[in-house]
């Protein structure tokens, strides 16, 4: 750190912070000087200090290999500042570690890293970009507030820039693939303390299907899809495609497990051959497994490139560069970057508990329909003054609204999280409810045709017994659609019989997830979403995904329904079937 505090002084402040160990350069005249404290954990070596950089190598026992790390004070005069960048460059061409450089470097790289005073000069952003290739850095980037120096002053006089800066070698970033930079608050300075974590762990995210590029380059890559996508499919045109791109998905992760999945270990196989190989005499017929060992090994050597490349998303690099270190470092500064560490509300306060996450996710939402809304209205105005087609309102939002649910159902959007923990249940024999509550179970049987179900709802109390129930058909396009029709009917019976903080269950996990959940669902079940949603804030009901063992009595009445083999009094009067599952408690 950089202070004008006397050698005495920071000895009593370092004591009272239990550091062990220390280094400093002090201060000339009204310059200030440096100071760098450590503990025993870390073997700090000190090779070079001046009044602006302190240069040491850092050999820690949870790293196998040493790194070097530089604090540097630039300095604010720009004549000096250039031979100072001249000495970061030595450093550079002779330094055999992985480099970690941070620091107040008194400039900045870009105009987004300044506010107010004088617009920036070209030339000095062109100097300190060479400067970071010239070194190799890549910025570390950071958390926290954008800019870390103010003058302080007020109104139009204020400026504010980022003047620190962790920035770092490709090496060093794969050496600490989960760092990162914090910028804290400033207290008593006019800079803001700048803090590296060497290991921040991932949050973990829901994985999404995306197509390897990779893939392409194998043969079997364009059967396996030709052959999910050939699979005929019951429901509509758009339920049909989303189900083939399902199988497809599915195929291709199958496909690449079993053919793609031991590529590491094929790589060292044919590597040895080849070794083994170059080692032998020549002859002919070793130069020509020798070619083909070495259009394996390319081959092998690509898909995992192109693997890495996909991930890291640099497209001015091409193929051939044969550059999979850098990849790796981009990978892991996207990974970084994308970690959420808190959120500003719409009152300016910080929120950091991860539950509270969920404003994201609904702008997200909205700026999804927003888009798709006003797509819909420019087609519309298009076709009004090209076509002379009337336009309707309502019709546009409706289209805008299709269109949208055909997005989400595509892109799997129906696959969502569940809101409430206590949704999953894996009990697999029913449960009475708490005493004085209610339990809905509800179920769907499919008729032959697949274009009819029959649904069925009982509803128990505390005790096991059979209350009341309610059976309906309906057509549906899809098992989902049967699943969510009954848990609509289980709603409508509580109300019906107006019952509160009731408790629903159902064998399909899915229809559970989009009853509780807050997001928009597929635009073929969005109706009965929406009914459903309705009711469990109306009576405040609870929903359950529960194995199909303990959903056996609504399963039972269902499929008697299908069978035409369910008497009109079946509540007042049980058959044995029926009452098999009320004697089980």
């Amino acid at each position: 750190m950089e202070t004008k505090n006397k050698r005495s002084t920071l000895e009593k402040i370092r004591r009272s912070l239990q550091f062990n160990n220390s280094c400093y350069v002090d201060p000339e005249g009204l310059a200030g000087g440096l100071a760098l404290w450590w503990t025993d954990e870390v073997c700090m070596d000190v090779r070079y200090k001046s009044k602006n950089i302190l240069r040491c190598v850092v050999k820690w026992p949870q790293i196998s290999s040493p790194w070097l790390v530089t604090f540097i004070y630039a300095p604010p005069v720009w004549n000096h500042r250039l031979i100072f960048w001249e000495l970061l460059k030595s450093i550079a061409k002779e330094n055999g570690y992985p480099w970690l450089c941070i620091g107040d470097w008194n400039d900045f790289s870009s105009p987004n890293e300044k506010q107010g005073g004088n617009p920036c000069s070209r030339g000095r952003l062109e100097h300190f970009h060479n400067l970071m290739t010239d070194c190799e850095f890549m910025d570390l980037e950071f958390k926290g507030q954008a800019y870390t120096w103010s003058n302080n002053q007020g109104g139009e006089d204020n400026i504010r820039i980022r003047l620190d800066r962790a920035m770092a070698t490709v090496s060093w970033r794969n050496l600490f693939p989960l760092a990162q930079v914090y910028h804290e608050l400033k207290v008593g300075s006019d800079h803001c303390p700048l803090v590296v974590k060497c290991k921040v762990p991932l949050k973990k995210v829901p994985s999404r299907f995306k197509f390897e590029s990779k893939w392409s380059t194998h043969e079997g890559c364009q059967e396996v899809i030709s052959r999910a996508w050939e699979v005929r499919q019951r429901g509509s045109d758009m339920f049909g495609i989303v189900q083939k791109q399902k199988k497809c998905k599915g195929a291709l992760i199958e496909w690449s497990k079993r053919t793609m999945g031991k590529d590491k270990l094929r790589l060292k196989v044919l590597q040895d051959q080849l070794r083994e190989l170059q080692s032998n005499p020549f002859s002919l017929e070793n130069q020509d497994k020798e070619k083909i060992l070495v259009a394996e090994i390319e081959v092998l050597l690509l898909r995992e490139e192109m693997h890495l490349h996909q991930r890291s998303r640099i497209n001015w690099l091409s193929y051939g560069d044969k550059n999979s270190a850098f990849f790796h470092a981009t990978i892991n500064q996207r990974r970084q970057r994308n970690q959420i560490v808190s959120l500003k509300s719409n009152h300016g306060d910080w929120i950091s508990d991860e539950e509270d996450s969920r404003p994201i996710e609904e702008a997200k939402s909205l700026l999804e329909r927003v888009v798709f809304i006003a797509w819909y209205i420019w087609k519309s105005r298009n076709e009004f003054i090209f076509e002379s087609v009337p336009v309707n309102p309502m019709a546009t939002m409706l289209r805008a609204m299709e269109a949208y649910g055909e997005f989400l159902s595509i892109s799997d959007s129906q696959q969502v999280p569940m809101d409430n923990p206590q949704t999953v249940d894996s009990y697999s024999q029913w449960r009475a409810p708490d005493c004085g509550s209610y339990k809905l179970n509800c179920d769907v049987a499919v008729v032959d045709n697949g274009k009819e179900g029959k649904t069925a709802a009982v509803i128990r109390d505390w005790k096991g017994s059979l209350v009341n129930g309610s059976t309906g058909s309906c057509e549906i396009a899809s098992t989902l659609q049967g699943e969510l029709n009954a848990i609509r009917m289980a709603c409508k019976l509580a109300a019906s019989l107006e019952i509160n903080q009731a408790t629903i269950e159902s064998d399909c996990q899915q229809a559970i997830k989009l009853s509780v959940s807050e997001q928009d669902p597929p635009w073929d079940v969005m109706a009965l979403v929406f009914d459903i949603r309705y009711f469990r804030n109306l009576l405040g009901l609870s929903f359950s995904w529960v194995k199909r063992e303990a959903n056996g009595l609504a399963h039972e009445v269902a499929s008697s329904l299908k069978k035409g083999k369910l008497p009109l009094n079946w509540v007042s009067c049980p058959s044995p079937a029926i009452l098999s599952f009320l004697s089980v408690l």
